[in-house]
């Protein structure tokens, strides 16, 4: 199945200049940090959560944002990926246990940790208690999912094209407890280690098929032109029946209107932009899988289809009960 729109980012890292340390650097600065007890070192929450545990390891680099240094929880399988990926001088193991990160390989984890509580996810933000964990009301505060608005690609429904991308509501993931979780998660999705998160990716690796997932996001989505169109005739028959002056609430029906408006102002499908014209077609998609269950010839269903949208073109142009005034 053709599949447009897969290689669209939904989320990126903070881009940073590596700051190549010197291995006698890093060896001085452990030996000052196990001398005196740091106080610009942010002590990793996940560890104080679990414990010992063999599938992480305890990484420390520097927050952009803050300055601070950070100790973190990455998962083997993650640290594992990113010694392949960057150099392997990237990766100072310490005495303390603490794998010291440097060079490009810092700059990477410190971009996703930066991305996550100081940008779009709005993780520090959301730890309203600022105790590190994050509860299941801050949970929800979490800006770390995507929802993605999905078309079916041609008439005759063999292809799905991911037309738009909103990174502004909560994953499904709900074991989040801390900003490492978060980390850790991010760092997997980005499955080549290049900064950033594609569709493909994303899915991929938190919901399993690609195809399968964005099918069934497909089924569903709302098709608000039909909503519109039944509302509004149910409404007018509505207003005919009781001989009312006053108009129809067409409140709900606002996000299909702008289409309708154009349609009945130019007359002319062609005109309205590739996803409206892909809305519209939605319309009838009933229609088409009725006459593809009975193995109608295919150009009989293209014709079909668009003698239907020609009809439907004209009827809204001339209905003069379907009037809708778009937003500006």
């Amino acid at each position: 199945m053709p599949i447009g729109g897969a290689d669209n980012i939904v989320s990126k890292t903070l881009y940073l200049s590596a700051n190549n340390r010197s291995q006698s650097s890093l060896q001085r600065e452990a030996e000052q940090d196990s001398q005196t007890k740091p106080q610009n070192i942010q002590e990793s929450i996940k560890a104080k959560l679990i414990g010992q545990d063999s599938n992480y390891k305890p990484v420390l680099f520097n927050d952009p944002t803050s300055g601070n240094r950070i100790s973190a929880l990455l998962s083997k399988e993650n640290l594992e990926r990113l010694q392949e990926k960057f150099d392997k001088k990237d990766f100072f193991t310490r005495e303390d246990g603490l794998i010291r990160l440097s060079g490009k390989a810092e700059s990477y984890v410190s971009g996703w940790y930066a991305h996550i509580t100081a940008g779009d996810v709005e993780a520090q933000k959301a730890d309203l208690d600022r105790d590190g964990k994050f509860s299941e009301s801050e949970r929800e505060l979490i800006k770390d999912g995507y929802e993605f608005g999905i078309l079916e690609k041609g008439i005759l429904n063999n292809g799905i094209v991911v037309h738009s991308v909103s990174t502004n509501s909560k994953a499904d993931n709900t074991n989040v407890r801390t900003i490492e979780d978060l980390l850790n998660n991010f760092i997997t999705q980005d499955q080549n280690l290049d900064g950033e998160i594609s569709v493909k990716e994303h899915i991929e690796v938190t919901r399993g098929s690609l195809a399968e997932t964005l099918k069934n996001i497909l089924k569903s989505q709302e098709n608000s032109l039909a909503k519109m169109v039944d509302n509004s005739n149910q409404a007018n028959n509505e207003k005919a029946k009781t001989k009312r002056k006053n108009k129809p609430n067409i409140s709900a029906l606002e996000e299909a209107a702008k289409i309708l408006a154009k349609i009945k102002q130019s007359k002319d499908l062609s005109l309205l932009s590739l996803q409206e014209q892909e809305v519209v077609r939605q319309y009838f998609a009933g229609e088409v899988e009725q006459l593809k269950q009975q193995n109608v010839d295919s150009n009989a269903i293209n014709q079909h289809l668009s003698d239907k949208i020609q009809e439907f073109v004209e009827e809204v142009s001339s209905n003069k009960n379907l009037i809708f005034e778009t937003k500006a």
